[in-house]
C-alpha cells in the first residue's frame, strides 16, 4: 500500500449517499481494491448496506457489516464499519458522514464522501483537504454535475 494515500473527495449535489458510494465502490473493486466504507452513523452503515444488495440487478456487490456476528471480516471484498481498523486490507478506505483518518492513513486512497446538505460534514471534508494537500498528498475534488455525472474540479 502507498505510504502516502490520495485523497480523492466526492461532492454529493443531487444524488444520496445511499445512490452514490455503490458506483464508488465498483469502481474500486474493478482496481482489484478491497474497501473499507466508514461512519459512526449505524443508519447511515445500514442503508449502506441495503443500497449495496439492491444497487443493480445485473450486478452484486459482496459485502457485510462488521456488526454481523458471523461475519470473517478479512474474506469480506467490502466492508462497513464503523472503524478505521482495517480488517479486511481494504485499499481504499471511503469516510462517510463526516468520519475522520489519519492524513497518513495506510491505504492506497482515501474517499471522502459529502452531500451539500450538510454543511457540518462539508466543514469536516474541508479541514480533510487542506491537511492533505499541506501533507504533499494527491488530492483529487469531484462534484456532481446537474444530471448527476462526476466532474472534476480544480
Amino acid at each position: 500500500m502507498a505510504v502516502k494515500p490520495e485523497w480523492w473527495f466526492y461532492h454529493l449535489t443531487k444524488k444520496s449517499q445511499e445512490e452514490s458510494v455503490p458506483a464508488i465502490i465498483e469502481k474500486c473493486l474493478e482496481k482489484d481494491w478491497r474497501v473499507l466504507a466508514v461512519s459512526e452513523d449505524q443508519s447511515r452503515r445500514i442503508k449502506l448496506d441495503v443500497a449495496l444488495w439492491t444497487y443493480k440487478e445485473s450486478s452484486f456487490i459482496g459485502h457485510a457489516l462488521v456488526s454481523d456476528r458471523e461475519v470473517n471480516s478479512g474474506r469480506q471484498p467490502v466492508l462497513i464499519s464503523d472503524s478505521v481498523e482495517n480488517l479486511n486490507n481494504a485499499q481504499a478506505l471511503i469516510l462517510l458522514n463526516g468520519f475522520e483518518a489519519p492524513v497518513d492513513a495506510n491505504f492506497d486512497r482515501i474517499l471522502v464522501v459529502f452531500e451539500e446538505g450538510d454543511d457540518s460534514v462539508k466543514s469536516i471534508a474541508r479541514k480533510q483537504f487542506k491537511r492533505a494537500k499541506d501533507a504533499e498528498h494527491a488530492v483529487n475534488y469531484f462534484q456532481q454535475n446537474f444530471k448527476g455525472a462526476w466532474e472534476k474540479k480544480g
